[in-house]
């Protein structure tokens, strides 16, 4: 790609392809000093009807050239001009910086969805294509380029091993299963959970303050209200669950209420220790899966057994463990037999 041509659709308006701003639209944003504002909409006009294109790191530099002359000195260089370094601008708002997005990074975002619809979408057309044209009843995993494959696909292929820790394949029930793993998960069961350490979940014992006359019972036993306290984990079902859970930490003397089971975790150090971090995620795991069953039979009239719920604090667990990498020991191997899974390469397989 030619950064001239770049410069002379930028120059000309004709912007749809490129997703980069007009002159035009640049000079009202900079009437209206919104320098920053201009260069978001690099981002959110929509890249995703047109199959991406791995852009070239002399490419990459060119454009960004551009835009680090728009955002420092309104000229096409900025040598010399920049008060932070484009590394340091790229980085999310939440971190204090102005959430531009890297473009290296942007563009292998894209290319990776094209992996995911690879993998999901077997049934479009795209899907199709790939599945009989490229893959012939082989796996995308263990597949690999010819000499006569396009440029777009030796990429994708250069991109599993950056995709492949977050992603678990699972061939249970005869069937090739796909899952996508995130830390989203993680933030909301611990965010659940220290709402519950404050006390600050909207439990019925809270709720009876504003309804004084309403008779509550809790979703889960239906022997009294429900609060704290009684949701973790004196309800009879809720117990049920954390003995099991117990059953799989090497601290199974910990107690049944929430308050002394953060207390008898507060003693022990904060490591990158295995156990310390199944326990971590244990604890918080249960408290949200709880409180969710809770939610799910008060206000969707759903309900599961203890059993099933079990079973997928079990399963939500063993697909953080894989995403993990740890070296082989004794507490290594012995997590992986508790969680029946199974160490290899630096990490812990499903069994």
């Amino acid at each position: 790609m030619d950064i001239h041509f770049v410069r002379e659709k930028v120059a000309r308006g004709e912007v749809r392809v490129l997703h980069v701003p007009s002159v035009f639209k640049m000079q009202i944003f900079l009437l209206k000093a919104c320098r920053v504002s201009c260069l978001m909409t690099f981002e959110t006009v929509s890249a995703y009807d047109h199959f991406p294109l791995k852009l070239y790191g002399c490419v990459i530099d060119d454009i960004e050239k551009l835009l680090k002359g728009f955002l420092w000195s309104q000229s096409e260089s900025s040598k010399g001009k920049a008060k932070v370094a484009w590394k340091s601008v790229c980085y999310p708002k939440d971190q204090g910086s102005l959430g531009l997005k890297s473009l290296k990074e942007w563009n292998e975002t894209l290319l990776v969805k094209q992996i995911w619809r690879i993998l999901t979408q077997k049934e479009s057309l795209w899907g199709k294509w790939v599945n009989v044209v490229k893959l012939n009843g082989r796996s995308f995993w263990d597949i690999q380029p010819g000499s006569n494959d396009s440029c777009g696909w030796k990429f994708l292929i250069a991109l599993r091993e950056k995709v492949k820790p977050h992603v678990c394949v699972d061939r249970r029930n005869g069937r090739e299963e796909i899952l996508w793993l995130t830390n989203e998960g993680r933030k909301v069961h611990a965010f659940v959970l220290w709402l519950a350490v404050l006390n600050r979940l909207s439990t019925q014992d809270r709720m009876q303050v504003w309804y004084p006359h309403k008779m509550f019972s809790c979703a889960l036993c239906g022997k009294t209200n429900d609060s704290v306290k009684h949701l973790f984990f004196q309800c009879d079902y809720s117990a049920s669950v954390w003995n099991f859970l117990k059953s799989k930490l090497v601290f199974r003397g910990l107690p049944n209420h929430l308050p002394g089971i953060m207390q008898d975790m507060a003693q022990y150090p904060f490591s990158n220790n295995i156990w310390c971090i199944i326990n971590r995620i244990v604890i918080a795991a249960g408290v949200y899966f709880i409180w969710n069953e809770r939610n799910c039979r008060l206000f969707a009239q759903k309900e599961k057994d203890a059993a099933v719920l079990c079973g997928d604090i079990k399963e939500y667990v063993k697909l953080k463990l894989i995403t993990f990498k740890v070296k082989k020991s004794v507490a290594v191997l012995k997590a992986a037999k508790m969680w029946d899974l199974q160490w290899q390469d630096m990490g812990f397989r499903i069994v």
